[in-house]
């Protein structure tokens, strides 16, 4: 987005969205009793964004409010003036602890100001791809990977627990974490397949990514997690990897069924909305009302 222009329309888009699944979500809860109809609730509902229901939108929208000025200052900013940025930035979360944290709080990665940091990470990435290879990009996620996962088998009585749940496994900031992250990103990042179908398939399934995650953080949020796959019973067992991705990949398919309901709605909608507001329609509608005008004057 480094280079791109603010649109208040894709702001519009990604808030009806949110609305969609925030409301129905909030019905079908009530509806079937799992939740009693409190009227603050509902005005929660209907207001997603500043009830914080969802929290990744709330500092996607605000992040994307500022994207233009972030823009100006990235694009007017010099590599190594972003190297050091980045550096004191991933410094500042490998180092915060009861002192400096109590200043600069990131929220475990929950607010609007890590998305700054992570925006600007991307626009670095965008700006001055590194030239490394994708094998060592590999090995690189998975040591991070391994280490934050080896880091629960770890009792947390032992001083290198407090050590290593600071930097390595404790929040989205943790930098292994980060590490982790941006490695994987930089393994999919320029992959190109030339078939055709198989690039619809990947740009539809990416397209609805987001409805997927709505869907997870709703209302159905404590149906879904504690009634439907119960998933407190295999916290801390032998198979929870598995059940970890077999939950996952359940939960990726309901959200994609819920996208296949919600996309012919919003383009029936918005074929709607573009007929009436269409130049011929509008013209029709005056020249009828002319008509009836005309009609009552002769009566």
């Amino acid at each position: 987005m480094v280079r791109s222009k603010f649109k208040l329309k894709k702001v519009v888009s990604l808030w009806l969205q949110v609305f969609f699944y925030s409301f129905i979500s909030y019905l079908i809860v009530v509806s079937i009793g799992l939740e009693k109809f409190k009227i603050e609730n509902f005005i929660l509902t209907i207001l997603p964004v500043i009830s914080k229901r969802y929290w990744f939108f709330t500092a996607y929208i605000l992040l994307y409010l500022l994207s233009y000025f972030l823009n100006k200052m990235l694009l007017q900013s010099s590599k190594k003036a972003l190297k050091i940025l980045l550096l004191s930035g991933f410094l500042i979360t490998f180092f915060m602890g009861e002192g400096i944290g109590s200043i600069v709080n990131f929220d475990a990665g929950y607010n609007l100001i890590w998305f700054i940091y992570l925006y600007i990470f991307g626009a670095y990435l965008k700006l001055y791809p590194p030239k490394i290879k994708k094998l060592y990009i590999f090995l690189i996620y998975m040591a991070s990977t391994l280490i934050m996962w080896g880091g629960f088998f770890i009792p947390e009585t032992n001083l290198a627990f407090k050590v290593l749940n600071m930097i390595c496994f404790s929040s989205y900031t943790a930098p292994f974490c980060l590490i982790a992250s941006v490695s994987i990103f930089m393994l999919c990042k320029g992959s190109n397949c030339k078939n055709l179908k198989f690039n619809k398939f990947i740009t539809f399934i990416s397209s609805c990514t987001f409805g997927i995650y709505l869907l997870q953080e709703s209302s159905l949020k404590p149906y879904i997690y504690h009634s439907l796959f119960v998933v407190s019973k295999y916290w801390a067992s032998p198979f929870s990897p598995l059940y970890v991705l077999g939950f996952a990949l359940a939960l990726f398919a309901l959200g994609l069924a819920s996208e296949f309901i919600r996309k012919p709605i919003f383009h029936a909608v918005k074929l709607l909305f573009v007929k009436l507001n269409s130049q011929p329609f509008i013209l029709k509608l005056k020249a009828r009302k002319k008509r009836k005008d005309k009609n009552d004057v002769d009566i």
